[in-house]
Order: structure tokens, then C-alpha cells, then sequence
């Protein structure tokens, strides 16, 4: 290792022994939003060392060696071996990889990686701020059934109560203010479906049954019926319009000048009338 090469690692050691991993790094929650450390391992002839702490006045690296199962017994490694490293930092929930100490010196320079990281974190607050401005619809029974064994069609997986939050509402679910009472209501919903024998409870979650399909089948054939009817009452209410229109026309209770005769089509209208009614 050359003299250029030595100053700039024991600078580095020296910045990163104040900020090496503790044993357990926490991953969630608050201690994990707050964790900002780094962990350093050593690859010297195919071997893994894991830093531990860097001893100034020798120069020396503290380390633990792994034994193919985890990092254990301590072992002394002078600075100016040859060695690579792998550099990874803890940093909040996320985790930053780095390949060695240049690309390390880049980013402590640029602050490149960490930039994209706040922006995305940013980002997820701004979606996650309007997300729990929203007033979530709860999934109504038909169409939580309906996803359910769209799910089982698909995948051929049971499925759970977090699992139809999360498809239904994405992971900002989680987040939202109004999130347990949501919960129970869909809690609600499914108790209702496995009471009616349309879903079955097991160890890995919800799993649609045969009667599933005609629930579905039938539902369909319901709102197909209503949605006919719907707009056969809008046709009645235009054909009861057209009929008042033509008698009011034949009475001559509406008077029309003469350049706008509609003696044509008002005899188009009777045809027409007389035709969907016969």
C-alpha cells in the first residue's frame, strides 16, 4: 500500500469507527428511522472480517472473523494489508451498499445516493399526506368476495386481513388515521361472507368456496336486471315526454308559425310511438 493510499485509510477508519453497527441494528419503528451506522467488512484472501473498531496509535484493525456461520473471534489486521472492502450504512430504514472506498469517497463527496434517498422519502410523505386526506370507501361484500377469489385464481393462495388492506388500499393504508376503523369493518364484511359459507377460514387465511361463484353469478344477474330497468325507465320517461308533446302539437294547444311545420315529424313520432308500444 502506498503512502497516498495509507493516509487516505486511516482517515477513513478513523471517520468510521465513530459510526460502526452495534450488534443488533433495529429495522422498524422509531429506533429504525433513527439509525444512521456503518458496517465495514474486509475481504483478505477469501476471508471475511467484519470491523469492529480501528486502534489509531497501530494502525491497526479490530475485527471479528467469520467462521461460515457468523463473525466471531477477534483478530487484529494491520491497515496496510492488501484487503477489499464492502461498506454498507444503515442509514434510517434505508440501506446504502457500496462497492469499496472510491465509490464511498464519491458519494461522501456528491451525496449523490443520499439525495435520491430524502427525495424518495419525500415523495412518500407528500403521497402519504393526501392519501390521509382521503375518506377510504369501505370494499362493500360482493366486491371483497370478488376479489377474493379473483386473488385465488389467480395465485391459488389463501389470503389474510392485512393482505385485502394492502391490495385494496396499498401499504399508505397503514398510515391512514381512519385505519382500525376501516379494519373492522372489512373484519365485518368477511365474517359475514364465512356465515353465508361463501369463504373458509384456514390456517394461512381466507380461501373462496364453490358457492363463491354462484353469489358472484347471481349478484351480476341482479344488477344486470336493475340496470335494464333503469334504462327502460329513462326510455318510458322520454316516450311519456314525446306522447304529451304529440297530443299538445294535435290539439293545437301549441301554436307553431308555419316556417317551422312539423306536421312531418309529428307524424313521424306517432309512427314511432305506435311501433315500440305494439
Amino acid at each position: 500500500m502506498n503512502f497516498f493510499k495509507k493516509i487516505l485509510y486511516h482517515w477513513f477508519f478513523s471517520k468510521i469507527a465513530k459510526k460502526i453497527c452495534p450488534n443488533s441494528i433495529p429495522r422498524s419503528g422509531l429506533a429504525g428511522k433513527q439509525i444512521n451506522c456503518i458496517s465495514v467488512y474486509i475481504i483478505e484472501d477469501k476471508k471475511y472480517y467484519l470491523l469492529e473498531g480501528y486502534l489509531k496509535e497501530l494502525k491497526t484493525l479490530k475485527c471479528l472473523i467469520y467462521n461460515g456461520e457468523k463473525f466471531e473471534n477477534k483478530i487484529n489486521i494491520p491497515i496496510d494489508n492488501t484487503y477489499d472492502l464492502e461498506i454498507r450504512q444503515f442509514y434510517g430504514l434505508d440501506e446504502i451498499l457500496f462497492n469499496g472506498l472510491n465509490d464511498f469517497l464519491f458519494q461522501y463527496v456528491f451525496r449523490i445516493k443520499y439525495i435520491k434517498i430524502n427525495i424518495d422519502r419525500a415523495y412518500i410523505r407528500i403521497i402519504r399526506f393526501f392519501f390521509n386526506k382521503k375518506n377510504l370507501v369501505v370494499i362493500d361484500r360482493i366486491e371483497l368476495l370478488k376479489l377474493i377469489v379473483e386473488i385465488y385464481l389467480k395465485r391459488n393462495i389463501d389470503i389474510t386481513l392485512i393482505g385485502l388492506m394492502i391490495k385494496k388500499y396499498s401499504l399508505n393504508w397503514f398510515y391512514h388515521p381512519q385505519k382500525e376503523l376501516l379494519k373492522k369493518k372489512v373484519q365485518f364484511n368477511l365474517d359475514s361472507l364465512l356465515f353465508s359459507g361463501d369463504l373458509v377460514l384456514k390456517s394461512n387465511g381466507y380461501s373462496p368456496t364453490g358457492k363463491a361463484v354462484i353469489t358472484i353469478d347471481e349478484f351480476e344477474k341482479e344488477e344486470f336486471k336493475d340496470s335494464r330497468f333503469f334504462k327502460l325507465q329513462r326510455s318510458m320517461r322520454f316516450l311519456t315526454f314525446l306522447l304529451v308533446l304529440v297530443g299538445l302539437l294535435q290539439s293545437e294547444i301549441i301554436n307553431i308559425p308555419t316556417l317551422l311545420d312539423l306536421n312531418n315529424f309529428v307524424e313521424y313520432l306517432r309512427n314511432f310511438i305506435e311501433y315500440t308500444f305494439n
